[in-house]
Protein backbone atom coordinates (compact mmCIF):
# COMPACT_ATOMS: atom_id res chain seq x y z
CA UNK A 1 0.00 0.00 0.00
CA UNK A 2 2.78 2.44 0.88
CA UNK A 3 4.40 1.75 -2.52
CA UNK A 4 1.20 2.84 -4.29
CA UNK A 5 0.99 6.06 -2.22
CA UNK A 6 4.65 6.81 -2.83
CA UNK A 7 4.21 6.25 -6.57
CA UNK A 8 1.25 8.64 -6.64
CA UNK A 9 3.27 11.24 -4.76
CA UNK A 10 6.16 10.95 -7.21
CA UNK A 11 3.81 11.16 -10.22
CA UNK A 12 2.22 14.27 -8.74
CA UNK A 13 5.61 15.88 -8.23
CA UNK A 14 6.63 15.04 -11.81
CA UNK A 15 3.41 16.59 -13.13
CA UNK A 16 3.99 19.81 -11.17
CA UNK A 17 7.57 20.06 -12.39
CA UNK A 18 6.54 19.35 -15.98
CA UNK A 19 3.88 22.04 -15.93
CA UNK A 20 6.21 24.62 -14.41
CA UNK A 21 8.95 23.65 -16.87
CA UNK A 22 6.75 24.27 -19.91
CA UNK A 23 5.89 27.81 -18.83
CA UNK A 24 2.47 27.11 -17.35
CA UNK A 25 1.49 29.70 -14.74
CA UNK A 26 -1.52 30.26 -12.58
CA UNK A 27 -3.48 33.17 -14.00
CA UNK A 28 -3.10 35.24 -10.82
CA UNK A 29 0.64 35.33 -11.36
CA UNK A 30 0.71 35.45 -15.17
CA UNK A 31 2.15 38.68 -16.51
CA UNK A 32 -0.19 41.10 -18.23
CA UNK A 33 0.46 42.51 -21.67
CA UNK A 34 -0.75 46.02 -22.26
CA UNK A 35 -1.89 46.78 -25.82
CA UNK A 36 0.59 48.11 -28.34
CA UNK A 37 3.53 47.78 -25.97
CA UNK A 38 2.24 50.42 -23.60
CA UNK A 39 3.99 50.65 -20.26
CA UNK A 40 3.01 54.06 -18.88
CA UNK A 41 -0.57 54.20 -17.61
CA UNK A 42 -2.72 56.83 -16.02
CA UNK A 43 -5.89 55.85 -14.15
CA UNK A 44 -8.22 58.27 -15.90
CA UNK A 45 -11.47 57.48 -14.13
CA UNK A 46 -13.50 55.08 -12.09
CA UNK A 47 -17.19 55.64 -12.67
CA UNK A 48 -19.06 54.48 -9.58
CA UNK A 49 -22.85 54.87 -9.85
CA UNK A 50 -23.35 52.82 -6.67
CA UNK A 51 -23.94 54.13 -3.16
CA UNK A 52 -20.85 52.26 -1.94
CA UNK A 53 -18.40 55.10 -1.24
CA UNK A 54 -15.64 52.67 -0.16
CA UNK A 55 -15.67 50.97 -3.57
CA UNK A 56 -13.90 53.68 -5.58
CA UNK A 57 -10.74 54.00 -3.43
CA UNK A 58 -10.57 50.25 -2.81
CA UNK A 59 -10.86 49.47 -6.51
CA UNK A 60 -8.31 52.19 -7.38
CA UNK A 61 -5.75 50.84 -4.91
CA UNK A 62 -6.29 47.20 -5.84
CA UNK A 63 -6.01 47.96 -9.58
CA UNK A 64 -2.75 49.83 -9.19
CA UNK A 65 -1.26 47.11 -6.99
CA UNK A 66 -2.31 44.21 -9.27
CA UNK A 67 -1.20 45.86 -12.53
CA UNK A 68 2.12 46.86 -10.99
CA UNK A 69 2.69 43.37 -9.59
CA UNK A 70 1.81 41.54 -12.82
CA UNK A 71 3.05 43.86 -15.53
CA UNK A 72 5.69 46.29 -16.52
CA UNK A 73 3.31 49.11 -15.68
CA UNK A 74 4.50 52.52 -14.64
CA UNK A 75 1.85 54.82 -13.20
CA UNK A 76 2.50 58.32 -14.53
CA UNK A 77 0.83 61.70 -14.85
CA UNK A 78 -1.79 62.00 -17.60
CA UNK A 79 0.38 63.98 -20.03
CA UNK A 80 3.13 61.30 -19.86
CA UNK A 81 0.81 58.29 -20.30
CA UNK A 82 0.81 55.89 -23.25
CA UNK A 83 -2.64 54.75 -22.17
CA UNK A 84 -5.47 56.04 -20.04
CA UNK A 85 -7.29 53.38 -18.00
CA UNK A 86 -11.01 53.96 -17.61
CA UNK A 87 -13.10 51.74 -15.32
CA UNK A 88 -16.87 51.66 -15.02
CA UNK A 89 -18.64 49.81 -12.22
CA UNK A 90 -21.73 48.35 -13.84
CA UNK A 91 -23.33 47.01 -10.67
CA UNK A 92 -22.67 46.11 -7.08
CA UNK A 93 -25.12 44.03 -5.09
CA UNK A 94 -25.06 42.43 -1.69
CA UNK A 95 -27.86 40.28 -0.42
CA UNK A 96 -29.29 36.97 0.61
CA UNK A 97 -28.18 33.92 -1.29
CA UNK A 98 -29.70 31.18 0.88
CA UNK A 99 -32.36 31.17 3.61
CA UNK A 100 -33.38 28.40 5.96
CA UNK A 101 -36.96 27.21 6.55
CA UNK A 102 -37.52 30.08 9.01
CA UNK A 103 -36.49 32.59 6.32
CA UNK A 104 -33.31 33.44 8.20
CA UNK A 105 -30.29 34.28 6.08
CA UNK A 106 -27.79 31.43 6.06
CA UNK A 107 -25.49 32.69 3.29
CA UNK A 108 -25.19 36.06 1.62
CA UNK A 109 -23.27 37.10 -1.46
CA UNK A 110 -21.59 40.13 -2.93
CA UNK A 111 -21.56 40.58 -6.71
CA UNK A 112 -19.46 43.15 -8.56
CA UNK A 113 -19.66 43.77 -12.30
CA UNK A 114 -17.40 46.19 -14.09
CA UNK A 115 -15.76 46.93 -17.40
CA UNK A 116 -12.60 48.75 -18.33
CA UNK A 117 -10.88 50.17 -21.36
CA UNK A 118 -7.53 51.64 -22.24
CA UNK A 119 -7.54 54.72 -24.43
CA UNK A 120 -4.42 55.82 -26.31
CA UNK A 121 -2.87 58.88 -24.72
CA UNK A 122 -1.90 60.30 -28.09
CA UNK A 123 -5.22 60.42 -29.94
CA UNK A 124 -7.82 59.34 -27.34
CA UNK A 125 -8.93 56.30 -29.36
CA UNK A 126 -9.73 53.00 -27.69
CA UNK A 127 -6.85 50.51 -27.73
CA UNK A 128 -8.48 47.81 -25.57
CA UNK A 129 -11.75 46.93 -23.87
CA UNK A 130 -12.30 44.24 -21.25
CA UNK A 131 -15.95 43.55 -21.83
CA UNK A 132 -18.08 42.72 -18.80
CA UNK A 133 -16.14 41.35 -15.82
CA UNK A 134 -18.21 39.67 -13.11
CA UNK A 135 -17.07 38.50 -9.68
CA UNK A 136 -19.03 37.06 -6.78
CA UNK A 137 -18.17 36.06 -3.26
CA UNK A 138 -20.39 34.49 -0.62
CA UNK A 139 -20.18 34.77 3.14
CA UNK A 140 -21.95 33.78 6.35
CA UNK A 141 -23.00 36.19 9.03
CA UNK A 142 -24.66 39.59 9.11
CA UNK A 143 -24.33 41.96 6.17
CA UNK A 144 -22.63 44.54 8.38
CA UNK A 145 -20.25 42.09 10.05
CA UNK A 146 -16.57 41.33 9.51
CA UNK A 147 -17.35 38.40 7.17
CA UNK A 148 -19.22 40.81 4.88
CA UNK A 149 -16.30 43.28 4.83
CA UNK A 150 -13.89 40.44 4.01
CA UNK A 151 -16.18 39.31 1.18
CA UNK A 152 -16.33 42.87 -0.18
CA UNK A 153 -12.53 43.04 -0.36
CA UNK A 154 -12.31 39.55 -1.89
CA UNK A 155 -14.86 40.40 -4.60
CA UNK A 156 -12.85 43.50 -5.56
CA UNK A 157 -9.63 41.44 -5.59
CA UNK A 158 -11.28 38.79 -7.78
CA UNK A 159 -12.74 41.33 -10.23
CA UNK A 160 -9.37 43.06 -10.62
CA UNK A 161 -7.61 39.72 -11.05
CA UNK A 162 -10.07 38.80 -13.83
CA UNK A 163 -9.51 42.21 -15.42
CA UNK A 164 -5.74 41.71 -15.37
CA UNK A 165 -6.19 38.16 -16.73
CA UNK A 166 -8.03 39.59 -19.72
CA UNK A 167 -4.96 41.70 -20.47
CA UNK A 168 -2.78 38.59 -20.44
CA UNK A 169 -4.47 37.33 -23.59
CA UNK A 170 -3.14 38.02 -27.05
CA UNK A 171 -4.44 41.10 -28.83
Amino acid sequence: MWLFERTLCILGLVAVLALSGCGYQLSASAPIALPEGMTALYLESIVNPTTQSWLDPTLRSTLRDEFTRRGQVRWVEKQEADGLLEVEILSYTSGTKLENALEETVRSQVVLQLQASIVRGTDQTRAWSSGRISARESFSGPEDGPEARDAEQRVVDLAVEKLADSLGQEF
